[in-house]
């Protein structure tokens, strides 16, 4: 065994501190940070430039809220002892938690340095590899990881995925095609066996290779080795669509399918008049996206209106009172789809006359009118609807929507505290920590028209500090997938996240602080009034 470096004269500690150190060890795996951080100190005393320990001591403060003063030590503790890997990776463990993940993976690049093959820092460096999406030294990490780890059955999947997202895809299949040739004895039906062959066969066709992808899926389809059929199908449909084979796709799409367009109509007539007949509200939001078909939006329309005819109080014999009802609800959401607005009234007003103490008849009449171009109206209607049902917390916020949109920021807010937490320092301080995007939007939008650009601003960065939560919350998944096998959905995760900014309500967050920032550049003068502290509206003091 060669001999091992010698401990530097800063690091070495006699026999009582080294025994206490390993104790501040324990209590800070243990969470007890008091005890901790008096067991730092007891050494401290004794040794005031020991690195480790006051790196320990800073990383304990930071966890304890003392942020800026754990740092600050923990700064110290590494110039102490540079050469220690402990001090970089104790560092970068309190960048980690301030979400610097930038100089976080730089602690962590520098502690391996000193101790190549320590697991625990190689993992923690992999999982700011994969937040940062520094795909090659990803590769490079796991490739150590698998070596020192041959034996654990993630590292082999980790690995697989790095070589993925680095797009080095004749590499993934090599590992995806080793692993596989080292299971023995798999169960029938396994999950997660079947979770790695889906996404080997994932991997081949995004290399190019669907002939292969293809051969590969059919082999182990056919043997029950992939579980989830659902997932062969639209697989094998994608790859023969993708190889050309034209007929043979059309059939796979269409077992997937599983019913012929010609029988739309009769269908749909099933279908849509079980829905009127049983009163579900949300029947047209399900239809409704059938409207970009035209021929199925005229076929929708006549089987509706042929229904209504059928069951109004004139037929013969008169229908179910409440199906009648149903129809005329369903009529107005159709009519005000396609920008007949005044049909739309029309109908609602049939409907109110028939059942006037149907909530879904104000809040449907609230849309029409403010599509309409009258948001007062629509807002006093959603407002009705509210006084319906006091306890339904959905018609509360629609009501504060209208009431928003209408430029009446305190009715609003008025109602919208009706069921945020008492404590909180206002309604909306509570719907910002819940991050609720269409309140910050809508209340954002409503400031801005009123030219109270400061409390607009911060509603719409609020919406981008929502965003940038979700990019930071994914760091936690990194690990629990791998662990789970769940690779396939892992890699739409990681797409998902790639493009999370494309959100609607991201970019009309950014588009309108963006207008207020030209606004402040063009008139110099409005940035007094957003550096003077804002003024509350007589609902957030409240």
């Amino acid at each position: 065994m060669p001999p091992q470096p010698a401990i530097p004269a800063k690091r070495a500690l006699p026999q009582k501190e080294a025994k206490l150190f390993k104790e501040l060890l324990q209590l800070y795996e243990a969470k007890q940070h008091k005890k901790a951080i008096k067991a730092a100190d007891q050494i401290l005393k004794k040794f005031p430039e020991h690195g480790e320990t006051m790196c320990m001591k800073g990383l304990l403060l930071q966890q304890s809220g003392k942020r800026d003063e754990g740092l600050e030590l923990a700064k110290r503790g590494v110039r102490f002892d540079l050469t220690s890997h402990i001090v970089w990776h104790v560092l970068g463990l309190i960048y980690k938690a301030d979400r610097n993940y930038e100089e976080a993976h730089r602690s962590f690049t520098q502690a391996l340095r000193f101790d190549k093959e320590n697991i625990n820092l190689l993992r923690d460096s992999a999982m700011l590899q994969l937040q940062l999406r520094l795909f090659d030294p990803l590769q490079e990490t796991r490739w150590t990881i698998l070596r020192l780890r041959p034996n654990m059955r993630q590292n082999w999947i980790a690995l697989a995925v790095a070589c993925h997202l680095g797009r080095n895809f004749d590499q993934a299949d090599k590992v995806l095609t080793s692993y596989v040739a080292t299971l023995k004895n798999v169960p029938d039906y396994d999950f997660e066996y079947s979770e790695v062959l889906l996404y080997h066969v994932r991997v081949l066709e995004e290399s190019g290779k669907h002939e292969a992808a293809l051969t590969k899926l059919d082999a182990h389809s056919k043997s029950r080795e992939i579980v989830d059929r659902v997932a062969i199908g639209e697989t094998r449909a994608r790859l023969l669509a993708k190889l050309g084979r034209t007929e043979e796709a059309l059939g796979a799409y269409n077992a997937l399918v599983d019913r012929n367009p010609g029988r739309f109509a009769a269908r749909a007539r099933r279908y849509i008049e079980s829905g009127l007949k049983r009163g579900v509200p949300s029947l047209f939001a399900d239809i409704k996206p059938l409207y970009a078909d035209d021929a199925k939006r005229k076929a929708v329309e006549s089987i509706v209106a042929s229904f209504h005819d059928a069951v109004a109080p004139t037929a013969s014999p008169p229908g179910e009172p409440s199906t009648y009802l149903w129809t005329l609800y369903f009529l107005a959401q159709h009519h005000s789809k396609l920008g007949d607005q005044s049909r739309a009234l029309e109908l609602l007003d049939v409907a109110l006359t028939h059942t006037p103490t149907l909530p879904e008849l104000y809040t449907l009449r609230a849309r029409v009118l403010r599509r309409a171009g009258a948001p007062h109206e629509a807002a006093m209607s959603a407002d009705r609807a509210r006084l319906l049902d006091g306890q339904d917390r959905f018609l509360n916020g629609k009501a504060a929507k209208y009431f928003f949109n209408a430029g009446r920021i305190q009715d609003a807010e008025h109602r919208l505290g009706m069921f945020t937490k008492k404590d909180a320092p206002s309604p909306g301080a509570d719907l910002e920590d819940l991050q609720s995007t269409a309140y910050l939007l809508q209340a954002g939008t409503a400031f801005e028209r009123e030219g109270k650009l400061g409390h607009a601003l911060r509603k719409f960065i609020g919406i981008v500090k929502v965003f940038e939560d979700v990019e930071d919350d994914q760091y936690d998944f990194h690990g629990y997938v791998l662990r789970r096998f769940t690779v396939n959905v892992y890699s739409d995760f990681i797409a998902y996240e790639d493009r999370v900014r494309q959100h609607p309500a991201y970019i009309a967050a950014t588009l309108a602080a963006s207008r207020i920032y030209l606004r402040l550049h063009d008139e110099p003068g409005l940035a007094t009034k957003l550096v003077a502290p804002p003024a509350e509206s007589e609902a957030e003091k409240k």
